[in-house]
């Protein structure tokens, strides 16, 4: 076998991979089994497999329930109407269960404590005074007038 013949070789499989990892993400919620992402790829499952770890870093199951828990997170975070429940079931998860046990895996705390978090620092950082009466940037730490930048006593003199 000649060096043109493995990177076409090589060329084949990166397109099969990517073929397999958008159909992922199309798919999220659907069946991403081993033996249904194989069939996407037109490998054997044992194939598939080895050539995907290699490629990727990470085995295909990992792989997807990396994409689908940080689907959840974000939907946690965007779609405060929507339960936890119906975030895992939309997310490919057959159980809330299931979802919260990776979950917690992966981020250190549970997806009902990961929302409250999320909403709570998105309400201080909502409430910071960013800016004086003058429209003047402040340090969001302090509510102070900012180090950097022209002296906003001077403004105008030199511009």
């Amino acid at each position: 076998m000649g060096a043109n013949d493995e990177t076409a070789s090589r060329d084949e499989y990166a397109k099969r991979i990517n073929r397999v990892l958008e159909h992922v993400v199309l798919h999220l919620d659907g069946d991403l089994s081993l033996a249904a992402l194989a069939e996407v790829a037109c490998f054997s499952p044992w194939h598939f497999h080895r050539i995907f770890t290699a490629l990727m870093d990470e085995t295909p199951d990992d792989y997807v329930r990396r994409l689908r828990l940080e689907k959840a997170a974000s939907r946690l975070y965007s779609s405060p109407d929507l339960s936890i429940t119906e975030i895992a079931r939309l997310c490919g998860f057959s159980t809330s269960a299931l979802f919260s046990r990776n979950f917690a895996k992966r981020y250190g705390m549970s997806p009902s404590e990961y929302r409250s978090r999320r909403r709570a620092a998105h309400d201080r950082s909502k409430n910071r005074q960013v800016a004086d009466k003058n429209g003047y940037p402040l340090d969001k730490d302090v509510n102070e007038p900012s180090k950097g930048g022209k002296d906003p006593m001077l403004r105008g003199r030199y511009d």
